[in-house]
């Protein structure tokens, strides 16, 4: 569903974790959010806007040229393989493990 869409919006204030952009973003949908504690965090910043006529504009100059529309997908779907589980479970082994 989000590989037609191509966009996954998360115009949420208050989020505890920011699942569905994340989920968006393993499809290759490009994560669009407003502002909010610990977004840029997560997100690359170019992806992180201060109000939702600043994302809409974003929105559609990405979905008018192809070419920037394919990089943000590739970014996306970059961004996403951090919290892969074969990105994390090595890493929470390696924790637990060090623990006395």
């Amino acid at each position: 569903w989000f590989r037609r869409i191509g966009f996954c919006l998360s115009p949420s204030h208050r989020e505890t974790f920011h699942v569905a952009p994340l989920e968006g973003a393993a499809s290759g949908a490009v994560p669009v959010l407003l502002e909010r504690p610990g977004a840029a965090d997560i997100f690359d910043s170019r992806w992180v806007f201060a109000d939702p006529a600043a994302a809409a504009d974003f929105i559609h100059a990405t979905a008018m040229n192809p070419d920037a529309g394919a990089a943000e997908r590739a970014a996306a779907l970059d961004m996403a393989g951090r919290y892969d589980a074969a990105a994390v479970l090595p890493r929470w082994n390696d924790l637990l493990k060090a623990r006395p």
